[in-house]
């Protein structure tokens, strides 16, 4: 048994590359934008490959973004592309949206956006995003074959409900044993 070699292979997940999935990044790449990081696939076709990254909050508010936006939210990084817009995930279906996973939603109407900045939809969950995660053609297949990312089905409780600082060790943790020493591996592998 070569314990190096075992210890670095990514073992696929059997979970189908598709809209709605999860990317969960592999431990072993010091990528500077997606070094431990939860994707969420939101657009898997020939034509586009797109997604957000879910566990990276920035310092700005989107009062900085949004100047109707009355509340202290956090944006959120959704990745290296299309930095001069912002995009909402939401549990909300509702005319104007569209459903990216089971519980999750993209896209808001103007009058969807006023009434959670008034409050009139206290129970919505909901985050915003500055940039996204986009892929050429054959780019990111080429990037799994490279067992730099795992696939898992989505897990709406990880954007809703989980601390951003815990939702790639919890993403990690759901995919069982046989990643669990990822946990191990710090976040900068070189500085071990």
């Amino acid at each position: 048994m070569d314990y190096q070699r075992d210890f670095m292979r990514v073992k696929p997940t059997g979970v189908p590359l598709e809209a709605g999935k999860m990317l969960i990044s592999a431990p072993f790449f010091n990528d500077c934008y997606f070094n431990h990081t939860v994707v969420l696939l939101s657009d898997y076709s020939d034509q586009v490959t797109a997604g957000l990254i879910i566990n990276s909050p920035t310092a700005s508010k989107v009062t900085d973004e949004l100047d109707e936006w009355t509340h202290e939210d956090r944006v959120f990084f959704g990745g290296p592309v299309g930095l001069d817009g912002i995009a909402i995930l939401h549990d909300s279906p509702h005319s104007g949206s569209e459903q990216v996973a089971e519980g999750v939603f993209s896209g808001a109407s103007p009058e969807f956006l006023q009434m959670i900045n008034k409050q009139n939809h206290p129970s919505a969950k909901y985050r915003f995003y500055v940039g996204y995660a986009g892929w050429s053609k054959g780019q990111l297949e080429e990037e799994i074959q490279q067992q730099m990312w795992v696939i898992s089905d989505c897990i709406p409780a990880l954007i809703w409900d989980t601390p951003p600082d815990l939702i790639w060790p919890t993403a990690v943790k759901l995919l069982g044993k046989n990643y669990l020493h990822w946990l191990d591996i710090p976040e900068d592998v070189h500085s071990n």
